[in-house]
């Protein structure tokens, strides 16, 4: 005879899984983290070299910039992972 087919959470010895939401919440926030550790000193750098005409533009065009690829790598990742 063969042996069902186990799911998931008996796999995982009877430990909830987290639910879709939790994981998404959890890998935006790891987002943002990384949004904070890489994002914060590439814009205090960019700030600091611009001329004070173009600094609006420079901070505006880098939120943007940061803004796609944190959707980006979340969307990958929800894509990867589930």
């Amino acid at each position: 005879m063969t042996e069902p087919i186990q799911t998931q959470k008996s796999i995982s010895n009877g430990a909830d899984l987290a639910s879709r939401g939790a994981r998404l919440g959890a890998a935006l926030l790891d987002g943002v983290a990384a949004l904070v550790i890489v994002g914060v000193p590439t814009l205090a750098a960019r700030f600091l070299l611009s001329t004070p005409e173009s600094r609006s533009t420079v901070i505006g065009v880098t939120f943007f910039v940061f803004g796609v690829g944190l959707f980006v790598y979340q969307a990958a990742l929800l894509t990867k992972t589930g």
